[in-house]
């Protein structure tokens, strides 16, 4: 904001665009690094057969955070859009520091060395490139050559690129029919409401159930849901109540797959299969968004197109998750899944 101040009026939109983009894309880069990290750590000092529980109850405070914040502050977010980013920033690198220092691990073996030698010991920068290189091809061969681990990533990408072309463009839906953000707020608010009393209970199924079959059940619901908003959502009312069944099914599948690629990856190399989907599901995010936004700009602000796109990557993730569960059956199902290596 404090940049714009220099900026010709006639330019400052696109200065704003480039820093938005910029700054997503960092954040991009570390949401990547930092979810396959913390969710290493949760697959190192969790135990397996209350995975699904953890994770509903990790939800469960982040949803009552959600209501706080879009009850008493989403209306004031027009007005002091600075100031919430910037306390937001500061009560986040607070409470992550606080985690860094409180958690501690168990003891692990070292890591096995490569054939290149490893990383330890004193190279040029041409041996340091070799074996980056060498260490590259590993890791793709690793997470890509195997057809059931490309599933998973195809899928895991499809049920992403499922919900977020509303999730994107859901504020200027609700601007375009009249919704004000107050109003916007406190439905946001109930849809965290019904997904905080639904958390612990999605995690108990995944726990007994498997998360792989929750997500499936998850994207089922959310495609009528987005079939049902295609057709009807084009008042404020049906919109709203539309854009809840979204929130609550989304939260569902959000949910059921947190604790997925912990019961489906191998257990001693989690967060490199980890960090491979979230590539695949970031790469999702960042296509998504533009290809929807120039096809609401080109129809004349037909925003139910997000609807449609959503009812589409739905169907298309569900049927990739049959497949995926197919070949999961194969390798032992809930009992004896056996992760190939």
């Amino acid at each position: 904001s404090y940049v714009l101040i220099l900026v010709p009026a006639a330019d400052r939109m696109l200065v704003s665009v480039v820093c938005f983009g910029l700054f997503w894309a960092a954040y991009e880069l570390a949401f990547v690094a930092s979810r396959a990290v913390f969710d290493g750590l949760v697959n190192d000092v969790v135990p397996k057969q209350f995975l699904g529980r953890f994770y509903g109850l990790f939800r469960a405070v982040a949803l009552v955070d959600g209501m706080v914040f879009n009850f008493w502050i989403m209306g004031r977010v027009p007005t002091h859009f600075t100031l919430i980013l910037c306390v937001i920033a500061v009560f986040y690198g607070i409470a992550l520091t606080w985690m860094c220092l409180k958690v501690r691990e168990g003891r692990y073996p070292p890591p096995e060395e490569t054939a290149a030698g490893g990383w330890g010991g004193r190279a040029g920068g041409g041996g340091l490139l070799l074996r980056f290189a060498a260490e590259i091809r590993t890791y793709c061969r690793e997470c890509f050559s195997n057809s059931y681990y490309l599933l998973v990533f195809i899928m895991l990408m499809l049920g992403t690129a499922s919900l977020a072309p509303l999730n994107v463009f859901q504020i200027p839906y609700a601007s375009h029919l009249g919704v004000s953000m107050d109003l916007y707020g406190r439905y946001l608010s109930l849809v965290f409401l019904i997904s905080l009393i639904l958390s612990f209970f999605l995690g108990w199924l995944c726990d007994v159930f498997h998360p792989l079959r929750v997500a499936m059940a998850s994207l089922a619901g959310y495609a009528c849901a987005m079939l049902v908003g295609g057709l009807y959502a084009t008042t404020p009312a049906s919109f709203l109540a539309v854009w809840v069944g979204h929130g609550v099914l989304a939260g569902c599948y959000f949910t059921s797959v947190a604790s997925l690629g912990l019961r489906l990856f191998p257990h001693a190399r989690f967060a490199q299969f980890a960090s491979a989907a979230t590539m695949f599901t970031s790469l999702a995010n960042m296509t998504i968004a533009p290809l929807i936004g120039t096809l609401i700009d080109v129809t004349g602000k037909f925003y139910r197109l997000t609807f449609f796109a959503g009812l589409a990557a739905s169907v298309f993730a569900l049927v990739c998750a049959a497949f995926v569960h197919a070949r999961f059956m194969k390798l032992g199902g809930p009992k004896n899944y056996a992760a190939p290596e």
